[in-house]
């Protein structure tokens, strides 16, 4: 679990020294339909936080400072929408990227979509613990439900 919340600094402090790079070709590409309108509600299941390794192998990557990602919350009465970039932005992309899309999606709503730069479409809940991709879906570790809720909360507060 420390190995993340010692990547996510790393990465934000190559980052801001690096300036602007390529992202070692492995590019998600294309825009997912929107998987949560094709999911129905089914019967009551439990989420957990996943205990292991869920993202892919890959080499270290470079990003743009100026790498755009677009949030929507779909909390119901708490809707919102916002794009932002800078360290939360690659750290945000980064972690979607090179998760491990292998599960069959469950038919819990998404909390929140997030299109990058480098793919659109993502859904995410924080509440059940999960991330989903072009119909397939990964458990998040509890230190990634921790990471992504204040960095959710910061790009909620920004000024569009």
């Amino acid at each position: 679990m420390k190995r993340y919340s010692f990547l996510f600094s790393a990465l934000l402090c190559l980052l801001l020294l690096a300036g602007c790079g390529a992202s070692d070709g492995q590019k998600r590409e294309g825009s997912a339909p929107d998987a949560d309108a094709v999911f129905q509600e089914t019967a009551h299941h439990a989420h957990g936080p996943y205990e292991g390794e869920n993202c892919l192998p890959h080499g270290e990557g470079g990003y743009c400072g100026n790498t755009v990602t677009t949030v929507t919350c779909l909390l119901e009465g708490n809707e919102w929408q916002n794009s932002f970039w800078g360290g939360d932005s690659v750290a945000l992309t980064d972690l979607l990227c090179y998760l491990d899309y292998s599960e069959e999606p469950c038919a819990c709503p998404a909390e929140y979509t997030v299109n990058t730069e480098f793919a659109a479409g993502y859904s995410l809940n924080l509440t059940e613990g999960f991330a989903r991709w072009q119909g397939k879906q990964v458990a998040l570790t509890q230190e990634q439900i921790e990471g992504l809720g204040p960095l959710l909360e910061r790009a909620r507060q920004m000024q569009p």
